[in-house]
Protein backbone atom coordinates (compact mmCIF):
# COMPACT_ATOMS: atom_id res chain seq x y z
CA UNK A 1 0.00 0.00 0.00
CA UNK A 2 1.30 3.16 -0.69
CA UNK A 3 0.95 7.00 1.05
CA UNK A 4 -0.44 9.96 -0.60
CA UNK A 5 -0.25 13.61 1.33
CA UNK A 6 -3.10 15.17 1.31
CA UNK A 7 -3.27 19.00 1.29
CA UNK A 8 -6.81 20.00 0.52
CA UNK A 9 -10.31 18.80 -0.47
CA UNK A 10 -8.89 18.65 -4.44
CA UNK A 11 -6.07 15.98 -3.32
CA UNK A 12 -8.77 13.79 -1.55
CA UNK A 13 -10.99 14.32 -4.38
CA UNK A 14 -8.57 13.11 -6.79
CA UNK A 15 -7.66 9.68 -4.41
CA UNK A 16 -11.51 8.89 -4.80
CA UNK A 17 -11.79 9.68 -8.19
CA UNK A 18 -8.67 7.05 -9.16
CA UNK A 19 -9.64 4.52 -6.82
CA UNK A 20 -13.07 4.42 -8.31
CA UNK A 21 -11.59 4.32 -11.80
CA UNK A 22 -9.55 1.53 -10.59
CA UNK A 23 -12.34 -0.64 -9.19
CA UNK A 24 -14.21 0.44 -12.39
CA UNK A 25 -17.31 2.24 -10.99
CA UNK A 26 -19.06 4.35 -12.01
CA UNK A 27 -19.98 7.47 -9.81
CA UNK A 28 -23.65 6.75 -9.54
CA UNK A 29 -23.12 3.08 -8.31
CA UNK A 30 -19.90 4.28 -6.28
CA UNK A 31 -22.78 7.21 -3.94
CA UNK A 32 -25.38 3.99 -4.19
CA UNK A 33 -23.30 1.35 -2.16
CA UNK A 34 -21.33 4.06 -0.06
CA UNK A 35 -25.33 5.72 1.00
CA UNK A 36 -24.43 9.28 -0.45
CA UNK A 37 -25.63 11.16 -3.66
CA UNK A 38 -24.58 11.45 -7.03
CA UNK A 39 -24.36 15.04 -6.59
CA UNK A 40 -22.31 14.50 -3.67
CA UNK A 41 -19.78 11.96 -4.70
CA UNK A 42 -19.15 14.79 -7.77
CA UNK A 43 -18.82 17.39 -5.79
CA UNK A 44 -16.49 15.73 -3.44
CA UNK A 45 -14.47 14.49 -6.44
CA UNK A 46 -14.26 17.84 -7.80
CA UNK A 47 -12.65 19.54 -4.40
CA UNK A 48 -15.87 21.10 -3.04
CA UNK A 49 -14.45 22.66 -0.18
CA UNK A 50 -17.97 22.06 1.59
CA UNK A 51 -18.40 18.45 1.80
CA UNK A 52 -19.21 16.59 4.76
CA UNK A 53 -15.80 14.24 6.39
CA UNK A 54 -18.13 11.68 7.52
CA UNK A 55 -20.06 11.30 4.09
CA UNK A 56 -16.53 11.40 2.72
CA UNK A 57 -15.34 8.91 5.27
CA UNK A 58 -18.04 6.14 3.91
CA UNK A 59 -16.78 6.86 0.30
CA UNK A 60 -13.17 5.74 1.36
CA UNK A 61 -14.32 3.16 2.96
CA UNK A 62 -16.24 1.60 0.60
CA UNK A 63 -13.56 1.99 -2.11
CA UNK A 64 -11.11 0.36 0.44
CA UNK A 65 -8.98 3.32 1.08
CA UNK A 66 -7.58 3.89 4.16
CA UNK A 67 -7.79 7.29 5.75
CA UNK A 68 -5.02 8.39 8.34
CA UNK A 69 -2.89 11.63 9.81
CA UNK A 70 0.21 11.54 10.91
CA UNK A 71 0.77 13.70 14.03
CA UNK A 72 3.71 15.02 16.15
CA UNK A 73 4.58 13.19 19.07
CA UNK A 74 3.30 15.78 21.67
CA UNK A 75 0.23 15.45 20.34
CA UNK A 76 0.04 11.40 20.09
CA UNK A 77 0.64 11.45 23.96
CA UNK A 78 -1.95 13.68 24.46
CA UNK A 79 -4.62 12.04 22.14
CA UNK A 80 -3.84 8.49 24.27
CA UNK A 81 -4.28 10.50 27.45
CA UNK A 82 -7.67 11.33 26.43
CA UNK A 83 -8.64 8.57 24.77
CA UNK A 84 -8.10 7.00 28.48
CA UNK A 85 -9.75 8.95 30.25
CA UNK A 86 -12.69 8.70 28.39
CA UNK A 87 -12.43 5.19 28.56
CA UNK A 88 -12.91 5.11 32.35
CA UNK A 89 -15.67 7.32 32.22
CA UNK A 90 -17.51 5.11 29.90
CA UNK A 91 -16.78 2.17 31.93
CA UNK A 92 -17.89 4.12 35.22
CA UNK A 93 -20.93 4.87 32.92
CA UNK A 94 -21.70 1.18 32.34
CA UNK A 95 -21.20 0.06 36.34
CA UNK A 96 -23.30 2.67 37.11
CA UNK A 97 -25.72 1.88 35.07
CA UNK A 98 -25.56 -1.54 36.17
CA UNK A 99 -25.52 -1.45 39.49
CA UNK A 100 -27.24 1.24 42.14
CA UNK A 101 -24.16 3.58 42.71
CA UNK A 102 -22.25 3.21 46.04
CA UNK A 103 -20.88 6.30 47.46
CA UNK A 104 -17.35 5.28 46.25
CA UNK A 105 -18.31 4.83 43.14
CA UNK A 106 -20.30 8.30 42.74
CA UNK A 107 -17.40 9.63 43.85
CA UNK A 108 -14.82 8.27 41.65
CA UNK A 109 -17.02 9.47 39.06
CA UNK A 110 -17.34 13.24 39.82
CA UNK A 111 -13.45 13.44 40.30
CA UNK A 112 -13.08 11.93 36.88
CA UNK A 113 -15.52 14.64 35.64
CA UNK A 114 -13.17 17.54 37.29
CA UNK A 115 -10.14 16.08 36.19
CA UNK A 116 -11.65 15.84 32.22
CA UNK A 117 -12.06 19.31 32.73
Amino acid sequence: MKTYSINDVGDLGQVIRAARKAHGLRQDDLAGSAGVSHVYMRDLEHGKETIQMGRALKVLKELGVRFEVAIPDDVHERLMGDQKKAALLKAARALLESHEPSPNAMESVRSARVERK
